[in-house]
């Protein structure tokens, strides 16, 4: 076997491995390993929500999630273009967000990802992010019984 091949094949499974930590990491609101998994001051654009640096996404998307009771984010399609120590990964991730008022229902957001990737001494992280929100349906209108 091609050991260049070897490596690209690991380095796809470290990338994939970096954003589902991602997404676990915005599950539990553990902000400091979400952190973790972007270079220290890494661009980042939330849209709406947030632009600037990943520090910047951390300080809306924490106290936005917090009215929520929970969260699970669905990693989906993914792939990632290398090119040696950096690489260009998409992903589409599916964001069930559950109510605090009403645990019955949850808003569903399904958002594209764009992040250009680097090899660092601490393994793959991502330099800049962007995320493009496709659709999002809210809950259901809570009907009073």
């Amino acid at each position: 076997m091609n050991p260049s091949a070897t490596n690209d094949a690991l380095d796809r499974i470290e990338i994939r491995d970096l954003l589902s930590r991602i997404a676990i990491a915005t599950d539990r609101r553990d902000w400091e390993a979400f952190a973790a998994c972007f270079v220290p001051g890494a661009a980042a654009d939330y849209g709406e929500t947030s632009s600037g640096t990943i520090d910047d996404a951390v300080a809306v998307l924490g106290p936005m999630l917090q009215g929520y009771a929970s969260t699970m984010n669905f990693v989906g399609t993914h792939r990632v273009d290398l090119d040696g120590d950096r690489g260009i990964a998409e992903t589409y991730v599916l964001s069930y967000h559950r109510r605090e008022d009403d645990p019955a229902s949850d808003d569903i957001a399904g958002t594209r990802y764009v992040d250009d990737v680097v090899r660092t001494p601490d393994g793959w992280r991502i330099g800049r992010r962007v995320a493009e929100l496709l659709w999002f349906r809210p809950a259901d209108p809570v009907t009073p019984a």
